[in-house]
């Protein structure tokens, strides 16, 4: 009988194994996080791969042409794509079918105008604000694409003489002044009041916010003390990091990407959890950074990275990248939640309102899920869009089981409804018992309705010092 137990136990085990590998199988990557010592914690799927769209799944009467930027308008879940080398911005409807090409207007002049090699796109309240990068302006049109306004060149002498303005990726808060990144202007990101432009040119530029940190060596800051004004003046100048791209969330906090950063000095900022060198910053008005970093580790993609690749490796395509993450991209979502874009390794690192790390998933391929070179991500609803710039595609995942679990916890953490937020953590630890997040969160819950002896049980579990 004892036996007969045991065989059936086993058999029990090896349908309960056997089903895990399906369910891992249907994808092809591997979810996980990382566990506080920093060593990967393999997770299941968050999101699955649901389609790729092409031009001809799209409808669309071409193929795009090195696309660069993709934006989903929150009111209409349409879709507009910067097809740089074909100078227009593709818009899609919900179901990413092909609706129409904006790729022509006429100015404030009456002239006929067109974009050239657009490289950003932003819509809201019924506005299209494309950064026309080879123009060096911004356009804004209706979604009809009738023309609305210019804002050209900034004119300020902050800029210094000879600059050149390239905008690449363009953003609006609720009050409409616009944020900017310009590739080749590193004082910061670029805020414009397009509604004084008709009223008084002069206040067009308000200014400047996030001007990063400059990295100096040791000898460089020992030279440069004995060195005089103009000596410094005149040698080196020794510019902050250039932004790659941004987002607003509803609060009108401003989120930036670089992925310039020298490779090593980002990767310390990820592992020590420091500002310093991030590649993802949150402003607020004043251009403070006030993104929480209350994660085992900073959010700023992979964690544990190769530092060099020998010879045979580096002449080898299949090999692992190294170095830290290239971030090219920031999304957000529901309940403070948001995604970055590591292009290296074209993965997905999501993250809540602390910064803590929910999952990583994606990889590089031709496989359905896999993409090439991601240059753009964007929430549709639950689902996460992704847009391959090199097979110029949109691949589309969709939120799964756990994934809703994880965000029905955070929305009833973001929302204080405690006594729910202990079963909600329960249920994704009895699904995911690597998960450090999942005992933090039943220790949170049973520490907001003051049962601290639970929640140091459930701290000390997940070797949360700081909390326990």
């Amino acid at each position: 009988m004892k036996k007969a137990i045991r065989f059936t136990a086993l058999l029990g085990t090896l349908v309960l194994l056997l089903g895990t590998v399906a369910s891992f199988a249907i994808t092809p990557y591997t979810t996980y996080t990382y566990s506080m010592d920093g060593f990967i914690a393999y997770s299941p799927d968050a999101y699955t791969p649901d389609r790729v769209m092409d031009y001809e799944s799209m409808q669309m009467p071409s193929t795009l042409n090195d696309p660069h930027d993709m934006f989903v308008d929150s009111e209409t879940d349409y879709v507009y794509v910067a097809d740089t080398k074909s100078n227009r911005i593709v818009v899609l409807n919900q179901h990413l079918q092909f609706v129409k090409s904006l790729f022509s207007f006429v100015n404030d002049q009456g002239v006929p105008d067109s974009f050239k090699q657009p490289q950003g796109v932003y819509v809201r309240d019924g506005k299209v604000y494309v950064a026309d990068t080879e123009n060096n302006r911004i356009v804004i049109l209706d979604t009809d694409g009738n023309f609305l306004s210019l804002l050209e060149t900034p004119e300020s002498d902050v800029f210094p003489e000879g600059s050149v303005y390239k905008p690449v990726a363009v953003a609006v808060d609720d009050v409409g002044r616009v944020y900017v990144v310009s590739s080749t202007t590193y004082q910061g990101i670029i805020v414009m009041n397009p509604a004084e432009k008709d009223s008084n040119p002069d206040k067009v530029f308000v200014g400047f916010i996030g001007a990063t940190e400059v990295n100096l060596s040791v000898w460089d800051l020992m030279w440069r003390r004995f060195q005089s004004k103009d000596q410094r003046s005149q040698g080196t100048q020794y510019v902050s990091t250039e932004y790659n791209n941004i987002a607003i969330d509803s609060g009108n906090f401003v989120y930036a990407t670089t992925s310039s950063i020298d490779s090593d000095k980002q990767q310390e900022s990820t592992k020590s959890n420091t500002k310093k060198n991030a590649p993802v910053r949150k402003y607020n008005a004043n251009g403070i950074d006030v993104l929480k970093r209350n994660g085992f580790f900073g959010p700023g993609g992979e964690v544990q990275v190769a530092t060099s690749l020998n010879t045979a490796a580096d002449s080898d395509s299949t090999a692992a990248p190294s170095g830290a993450s290239e971030i090219v991209d920031v999304a957000l979502g529901e309940n403070g939640v948001w995604s970055i874009l590591d292009a290296k390794r074209s993965k997905i690192f999501t993250y809540d309102s602390y910064g803590e790390l929910l999952y990583v998933f994606g990889d590089k391929g031709q496989q359905l899920g896999n993409v090439d070179y991601g240059t753009a991500l964007d929430y549709q609803g639950t689902n996460i869009l992704v847009l391959d710039r090199t097979n110029c595609t949109i691949t589309v995942y969709r939120r799964t089981e756990y994934g809703d679990l994880l965000a029905t916890a955070i929305q009833n953490r973001e929302t204080r409804q405690y006594d729910k937020t202990v079963s909600d953590w329960e249920s994704i630890k009895q699904r995911n018992s690597n998960f450090d997040a999942a005992y933090i969160g039943i220790g949170n819950g049973y520490r907001n309705q003051s049962d601290y002896q639970e929640a140091m049980r459930y701290y000390k579990y997940a070797y949360d010092v700081s909390n326990y």
